[in-house]
């Protein structure tokens, strides 16, 4: 059973991307960055030994911080949406504490010893000069994110290296859900066909030449329209993302074939949609299909472009 630990406010702050940066990618273990924070979100996303326990308080408040330091909303629900993926997949999540605690005189601070004391936390991780001033509190420490992710590792070179990972746990999740995911779209055909090494290269093959049209359409839109132009953002950060996660992909061929082949497969499906909309060259798809493709878009923007700029050339 994973260990309880709670994670303050300003320790998910620090350890948010840079603006336009990658929610998605943590380090693992060891800590390979100059960012204790995020090395401590990566062992918790690496590993079952902790669970991570968040409450609305402390969301709402690194929701808060991270707009007032200039984070787009988007980019900001995206990270807290991550952070909430990796608590639940650890086996922590998201609990609203009873307030109980009265301990310290900052009144934010007590809401997170709440929530130490409604999850049995083992470890309070923080930043925070008036926690850490107070190095036990009801028998939990409280420890630095470098220490904690000290800890972490240590702990981990302890195991048999059978028991250690290939993949972090998000990246795992993700791709199983995009693979349930392609079992309803128009590729449900490719995701059903037994992985083979060949199979996986001609279905790569089809999603990078998608790829590379979706990009030549974007790049034919005027970046000068201020209209467009967000839209033109908008794609490239698509492209990329589509980018990173048919690496994923990649990276699991040889440990996971059958979630690798399927989760790609629901990729190309996304760009297969997208192309259907965005290309008046390319022959429409089955109707039926296309709808259920639909359903299990998340990586594409389903508007098409503004008609002015619908010129794609030959």
């Amino acid at each position: 059973m994973s260990t309880p630990v709670v994670y303050d406010v300003n320790v998910l702050v620090d350890a948010a991307p840079a603006h336009g940066g990658d929610a998605l990618s943590w380090p693992s273990l060891p800590p390979r960055t100059g960012n204790a924070p995020r090395d401590a979100i990566g062992a918790i996303n690496d590993r079952r030994d902790f669970s991570l326990w968040l409450s609305p308080h402390i969301i709402e408040n690194t929701r808060r911080i991270l707009g007032d330091y200039g984070y787009p909303s988007a980019e900001v629900d995206q990270y807290i949406d991550v952070l909430v993926e990796i608590a639940e997949g650890s086996g922590g999540g998201v609990v609203d504490p009873p307030r109980t605690v009265h301990a310290n005189r900052d009144f934010e601070d007590n809401l997170i010893l709440d929530l130490a004391a409604e999850t049995n936390a083992v470890m309070i991780v923080s930043s925070d000069k008036d926690l850490l001033d107070m190095p036990m509190w009801r028998g939990t420490p409280v420890i630095r994110p470098k220490d904690f992710a000290g800890r972490a590792d240590a702990a981990w070179r302890g195991r048999p290296r059978a028991e250690q990972q290939s993949t972090t746990d998000l990246m795992r999740r993700r791709m199983e859900k995009a693979s349930s995911e392609a079992l309803n779209s128009r590729h449900a055909d490719h995701a059903l066909q037994p992985s083979t090494p060949e199979s996986y290269r001609q279905l790569r093959d089809v999603f990078d030449a998608d790829h590379a049209r979706l990009t030549e359409i974007v790049a034919r839109w005027n970046p000068h329209n201020d209209k467009v132009r967000p839209r033109i953002e908008l794609w490239q950060k698509n492209l990329a993302f589509a980018s990173r996660q048919a690496a994923e992909a990649d990276a699991l061929v040889e440990t996971n074939p059958d979630i690798a082949h399927q989760a790609l497969s629901a990729l190309e499906a996304k760009l297969d949609f997208a192309l259907d909309k965005m290309d008046p060259r390319r022959p429409q798809g089955d109707k039926a299909q296309t709808a259920r493709s639909r359903a299990s878009l998340s990586v594409v923007d389903e508007a098409p472009a503004p008609a002015d700029e619908r010129q794609y050339g030959n």
